[in-house]
């Protein structure tokens, strides 16, 4: 609340506010008029902001603080998804149509599917047995479950292991290795 006027705080949060073209010509405008961005904004922005900054104060104190609505528009704005999304697309906002990105474990991927997935952390220490040093029933079937959920295309990521061993239930002709 104290920093709300602040050009570099606001810009950090703009981007929940406006798209990126609002953004660029309110800073063109701010840096013109030499007025402070905050003084540049309309006031149903400044009365959004200063609504959202007094919910996150409320919620400091804990969810039973927040009525119903309060709830939802905190919930909102911290929708992970969102947040996941704003952090790989540089805040920049989502146009309709973009891709959404899923994030889950492996487990939790069961009974859902994408054209394109991304399995992470195939190296022996994360699938091997690490009293027997080999690959368990259990950590077989979850293999599977992740490797099953792409429609188009499967990318495995080892990040220590040049050959995990768990790659061995692939076929060779299968596999296009790219080492970095």
């Amino acid at each position: 609340m104290e920093r709300k006027t602040d050009n570099l705080a606001l810009r950090k949060i703009l981007t929940f506010y406006l798209s990126a073209d609002e953004i660029k010509s309110l800073i063109i405008k701010s840096d013109g008029d030499k007025k402070k961005i905050w003084d540049c904004l309309g006031s149903d922005i400044k009365t959004k902001i200063e609504d959202d900054i007094r919910i996150f104060k409320k919620a400091r104190y804990g969810r039973d603080c927040l009525n119903n609505e309060e709830l939802c528009r905190f919930s909102d704005f911290f929708n992970l998804r969102k947040i996941i999304s704003k952090m790989i697309k540089g805040f920049a906002p989502a146009k309709r149509g973009a891709i959404e990105v899923e994030i889950t474990t492996v487990m939790s991927s069961k009974g859902l599917s994408a054209e394109f997935v991304y399995y992470v952390g195939i190296d022996d220490r994360n699938i091997l047995d690490q009293d027997t040093n080999e690959i368990t029933d259990q950590k077989l079937c979850e293999f599977l479950v992740g490797i099953t959920r792409a429609k188009k295309k499967l990318t495995l990521f080892s990040l220590e292991d040049k050959n995990p061993k768990i790659l061995a239930f692939i076929d060779e002709r299968c596999i296009n290795k790219v080492e970095l």
